[in-house]
């Protein structure tokens, strides 16, 4: 569970886990996510975004983690996240849920949802 949360996290901060791996091949090739808004982002957009340069925008706080074990070598990840706001403040509070499967020796992010809530 510490692994997959540290990975988590690093794709939150655009943070590379380890050495000169670019961000994109914790993504399996399968990725795709329901963002917050509804929206669904596909492996292509996810990748290229995790890959550039561009700013990774507002600072995610996440808390309350919850590890299940769906498979061997597949484990659903759930948690609350908010963005930080200047003022430390959290604001636009979700549910997240992230589905991570075991590639070889490598976890990759498979699917990922965030949920809309009012706060936590």
């Amino acid at each position: 569970m510490k692994e997959l949360i540290a990975l988590e996290i690093a794709l939150h901060k655009k943070q590379p886990h380890t050495g000169e791996t670019p961000l994109s091949a914790m993504l399996h090739n399968d990725f795709f996510e329901i963002g917050r808004s509804g929206a669904r982002v596909g492996y292509q957009d996810a990748a290229g975004w995790l890959d550039s340069d561009a700013p990774s925008g507002s600072e995610i706080w996440s808390q309350d983690f919850d590890c299940s074990v769906v498979a061997e070598g597949l484990v659903l990840l759930i948690y609350n996240s908010a963005e930080l706001g200047a003022d430390g403040s959290l604001q636009k509070h979700a549910r997240r849920s992230s589905l991570w499967q075991k590639v070889g020796d490598q976890w990759q992010l498979r699917f990922h949802q965030a949920t809309a809530v009012t706060g936590f």
